[in-house]
């Protein structure tokens, strides 16, 4: 038999392998309002200040988050520079701006929101979700062993194409076909003394890793049942790279450039597979093996960027320098390090020797607390939906993935402009005591998706607001009250229903002030947008032309 096995690669996350009895850890009440935002004015995290020759949009970060009526008076003053456009506070969200999905299980996904508690260090998912849970037209494919049917993907996930040459890895009895559900990934005894495998492959149940990974992602939101995704508006695409005992660079690479909207040719047939209808915006990489970047790797990164996808790769569980694994170690791969409930670099996470080899940590789990995500009970074959907690750069992955597709969803395109707008969304490492972060250990630092909020405005048109009596949005007054947060509401052309704060960044009246509001507009459409203020009033509707 034809064999392209040429290097292994192995699913990067199964810490806790499904079917093992895991405890998932309950955590304290969400609280009415962050820790950081209690008080009854709001915070500014510093000035967004718009310059002239070269025109752009740039943040002068204060050592401290201050109160509005001072970020005001700095933004006034920094107004006066000479080349400076405009300049405004960059507004902490408030209390109104967290957005809890009712998923019954949402209060164990501490990745996302930490609930309260001082230990746990999570993305912040909520405080983004107001303005910004993503865009259906957004596609992130996910390239790993398949996706299997669970209730909370069924809205998101689409299909995309299985990429497992090998019929023995592929186990579902033939080649590259049109059907990238997962099969299940178990190695048995007979499996291993078949000779069909690599000699690395050891006994373990089907690990429903690609399932776990869309779930991170996308899972379906407000239904009333699961979880909640990341980015739970987006639309994941389930390419197959992975099956029994890992995948193939060679089926890998292919998976890639096909999912960016290459052309793909079978080289058993010599005949094109078909071309992906849905191209990514953004392809998640939890997967990866020991060996320097290949030529075939860097190529398929390099040809996926080209076409417009943002690539990002787990470092790897080895805790081992990341310059040793690819795709991560590939250049114009985002390689994602992780951490773990604390923030400290997780025992497993591989790590940068110099600056630049990780890009950007996530929450990857460790010590006891997985990610919960969407699971399957079958030990071998698809069994019963279900939910379980992984650890790995696997888990750490998919919450940049979904950053990413959540910056596309505002509008902006283009891996490098993608790219520079994640990188920004980072707070500081903190202090653990333990195996902290560094900046080159673990990247710009720890992803945080309320700082995504004054990425997503960068590079958004304006328009005018002014307090009582009326706001005034191009040219049109609208009836608010002054110096309350007001909260934008817009509809796009074939849309039935407003959808709150999409696109759209918050802004507050204040009296005697005329403040600026910025949307993202997909383009070449007009846009609808209201406001409602906080104590319930509801301007007239504007039609911004397109």
């Amino acid at each position: 038999m034809f064999r392209r096995v040429l290097v292994v690669f192995l699913a990067m996350g199964l810490l806790v392998v499904p079917g093992t009895a895991v405890a998932v850890q309950a955590e304290a009440s969400l609280p009415d309002e962050p820790r950081a935002e209690r008080g009854d004015e709001a915070l500014a995290r510093g000035i967004l200040v718009r310059t002239e020759n070269p025109t752009r949009t740039t943040l002068r970060a204060f050592d401290e988050f201050l109160p509005l009526s001072q970020a005001l008076l700095r933004a006034e003053q920094v107004a006066q520079e000479p080349g400076v456009t405009w300049a405004e506070p960059d507004l902490v969200l408030g209390p109104s701006d967290i957005t809890i999905p009712n998923d019954p299980l949402f209060d164990q996904q501490w990745s996302l929101w930490e609930g309260g508690s001082t230990d746990d260090v999570s993305v912040r998912a909520p405080l983004i979700w107001g303005i910004d849970s993503g865009d259906p037209g957004v596609v992130v494919a996910v390239i790993d062993t398949g996706v299997a049917a669970h209730p909370d993907l069924a809205a998101r996930v689409i299909a995309g194409y299985d990429f497992v040459s090998d019929i023995a890895m592929a186990n579902d009895g033939n080649g590259w076909d049109a059907n990238p559900a997962d099969p299940g990934d178990w190695i048995s005894q007979a499996d291993i003394n078949s000779g069909e495998f690599s000699s690395g492959c050891d006994l373990t149940a089907s690990t429903w890793h690609g399932t776990h990974v869309a779930g991170i992602i996308a899972a379906q939101w407000n239904n009333e049942y699961g979880i909640s995704g990341a980015a739970p508006n987006v639309t994941v695409q389930n390419v197959r790279g992975l099956g029994k005992c890992g995948g193939t660079i060679s089926d890998i690479a292919a998976a890639i450039r096909w999912a960016a909207g290459d052309t793909v040719v079978d080289e058993l047939t010599g005949i094109a597979v078909p071309m992906n209808p849905t191209p990514a915006d953004v392809i998640n990489l939890s997967l990866g093996g020991a060996s320097a970047c290949t030529k075939t790797m860097a190529d398929a990164v390099s040809t996926a960027r080209a076409l417009g996808s943002v690539v990002i790769a787990a470092a790897g569980n080895e805790a081992a320098p990341v310059s040793s694994y690819l795709p991560a170690n590939c250049p114009g791969a985002l390689a994602v390090a992780a951490t773990d409930a604390t923030g400290a670099q997780a025992s497993y996470s591989n790590f940068g020797v110099t600056a630049g080899q990780i890009f950007i940590a996530a929450p990857g789990g460790g010590g006891g607390r997985g990610i919960l995500s969407t699971d399957n009970t079958g030990l071998t074959s698809p069994a019963q939906p279900d939910f379980d907690v992984k650890a790995g750069t696997s888990m750490a992955t998919p919450l940049v993935a979904a950053a990413a597709a959540l910056i596309a969803s505002s509008g902006v395109t283009g891996p490098g402009a993608i790219e520079q707008q994640l990188g920004a969304a980072v707070r500081s490492f903190p202090v653990t005591g333990g195996q902290d972060c560094t900046l080159v250990t673990c990247g710009a630092g720890l992803l945080s998706f309320d700082l995504l909020a004054a990425a997503i405005a960068l590079d958004g048109e304006r328009g005018t607001v002014r307090g009582r009596n009326g706001v005034l949005v191009d040219g049109t007054t609208l009836g608010l009250p002054e110096g309350e947060l007001v909260t934008p509401y817009t509809k796009f052309p074939g849309e039935t229903s407003y959808t709150r704060g999409v696109g759209v960044r918050r802004v507050s009246v204040v009296s005697d002030t005329r403040g600026e509001f910025t949307w993202q507009r997909r383009t070449g459409k007009k846009i609808y947008v209201y406001f409602r203020s906080a104590s319930g009033e509801q301007s007239k509707r504007v039609i911004i032309p397109a």
